[in-house]
């Protein structure tokens, strides 16, 4: 029992995947991306197969040790692959009980192949500590972006008002986000509700921004494809004003076994 990790497989799945599949000709030089890995902890190895881009993940399950594990795997990796990926971590997960080492189903987390560092926010009812959202600043080339990682709660009995701790959630992300910033930004991660469903997007939208499959569908006729179980669409990147040019692509990963990898191709200044 010293050397083997008892309920997990000997084999935790493939090393490498195949790429992602761009539904317009061409392969971005750089991509944005969210997805739900449903817990990082047993799927590490998956970390090795992301492209050049900057990826933001939903339900990390990590707990404050697993996020050391998630930051020396990745550092492991940009050495492995002669890359300088950075990483940004959300409040950790609570300790689920009876274990020392997992993590509750919340966390989230953004990694990528640029200078990362966290912004300082005010969140009125300690948000930021339920593991549910991050805001973070990427320098990509010139070009800045701020980001919002959010993990929304899925409606069900452990948590019967999802949809107004949703709102509660997102209420500061649009204050300090969308009203509070300016230049380049995004609302991204795993919001478990359509896209404009809830109040906050409907404010987003009013200020100009857009969701990247309803962007897709304005710009190329592009169907929006569902990101979860070929079902729903909780997976959203939104897009401010100022991003929307640089956007040239649009795409979805098959890496995880219930959430596909929601995917922006992004054309360099």
């Amino acid at each position: 029992l010293a050397f083997c990790r008892v309920g997990e497989a000997t084999v935790p799945g493939p090393t490498s995947f195949e790429e992602p599949s761009w539904t317009l000709p061409g392969k971005p030089a750089f991509v944005i991306g969210t997805g739900n890995p449903s817990g990082i902890n047993n799927k590490l190895h998956t970390l090795e197969s992301f492209p050049l881009g900057w990826f933001h993940l939903s339900e990390t399950h990590a707990s404050r040790s697993q996020q050391s594990m998630v930051q020396s795997h990745l550092r492991a990796v940009s050495a492995r692959q002669n890359r300088n990926i950075r990483c940004c971590v959300g409040a950790p997960a609570p300790l689920r009980p009876g274990s020392q080492h997992a993590g509750s189903w919340t966390g989230v987390l953004n990694f990528g192949d640029c200078h990362l560092r966290q912004v300082p926010s005010f969140w009125p009812a300690g948000e930021y500590h339920s593991g549910r959202v991050m805001l973070t600043v990427a320098h990509i080339g010139n070009l800045q972006i701020t980001s919002a990682t959010v993990y929304c709660p899925a409606k069900g009995p452990s948590f019967a008002q999802a949809t107004e701790l949703a709102e509660s959630l997102l209420e500061p992300v649009t204050e300090a986000l969308v009203f509070g910033r300016a230049g380049a930004r995004i609302i991204c991660g795993d919001f478990n509700a359509p896209a404009g469903s809830l109040r906050q997007m409907q404010l987003w939208k009013a200020q100009g921004w857009v969701e990247l499959q309803d962007l897709m569908h304005g710009l190329h006729s592009i169907t929006p494809r569902p990101t979860c179980k070929g079902a729903t669409a909780p997976d959203q990147i939104w897009c401010s004003p100022e991003i929307i040019p640089w956007i040239s692509n649009v795409g979805l990963w098959q890496l995880y076994p219930d959430h596909d990898v929601l995917l922006a191709g992004l054309r360099l200044p």
